[in-house]
């Protein structure tokens, strides 16, 4: 990747550094808009649902996004409410800011998704690319209905998103098993596994050099090395 890229990171609270994701980016790009929802309301002390800008690292501009409100005993059967409104503060966010702080070079996620919307903003040419880093593991039976619903739901957006990425990565093994065994991939399709934990000190060039784990390789080196 270039120094001068600009990536579009979007991820849930309270996860968005996990592995020093967050830190390796701003050292990777120069510009950096990160969408981070607070989806699930883990904790109640956690902050905000907002969008920050980060330009060599500094934050340069912050605001907070909508959040539907809801109850949990609620929040499950809102789950297509509140994942509509994600996209379009997605598309209202990126076509705002696009003067200010495009061209978006990379769409990155880790959840299904999001990155099927991504696919959505690349084909109206709001970004350029698009990885993703398959994080969830959600086995198609359960015994609950609903649930079960809801996961058929879930694999609609998985199987698009997987396929039309222009990089899909996985955070290990069992998790491409599992979508090769209920055909959301193709059998004979290969995919690299990349752990989470990355070193935010490495550049890409010389993280290989550096360390022979993968997990200080994060999948946005990857795009650098494989012309998309």
């Amino acid at each position: 990747m270039k120094k001068s890229q600009t990536i579009v990171y979007i991820n849930f609270s309270p996860y968005e550094n996990a592995g020093n994701i967050l830190n390796f980016i701003k050292k990777s790009f120069s510009r950096v808009i990160m969408f981070s929802f607070n989806f699930h309301r883990l904790d109640t002390h956690q902050p905000p649902s907002a969008l920050t800008v980060f330009e060599y690292g500094k934050n340069v501009y912050q605001t907070r996004l909508y959040q539907t409100p809801t109850s949990p005993e609620l929040a499950f059967l809102l789950l297509p409410i509140r994942s509509g409104v994600i996209f379009l503060q997605l598309l209202f966010h990126t076509i705002l800011l696009r003067n200010r702080f495009g061209p978006y070079d990379i769409f990155f996620t880790v959840n299904a998704f999001i990155a099927w919307c991504g696919n959505i903003l690349r084909s109206l040419g709001i970004v350029s690319k698009t990885i993703f880093w398959v994080w969830d593991y959600y086995p198609p039976y359960h015994p609950d209905r609903l649930v079960r619903f809801m996961r058929w739901l879930y694999w609609q957006f998985d199987k698009p998103a997987s396929q039309s990425a222009n990089k899909t990565f996985f955070l290990n093994k069992r998790l491409e098993i599992l979508r090769k065994k209920i055909g959301v991939l193709p059998q004979n399709s290969q995919y690299e596994e990349i752990e989470i934990g990355t070193n935010p000190l490495q550049s890409c060039a010389g993280s290989e050099a550096r360390s022979s784990s993968r997990a200080a390789r994060p999948p946005i080196c990857s795009l650098k090395r494989r012309p998309v």
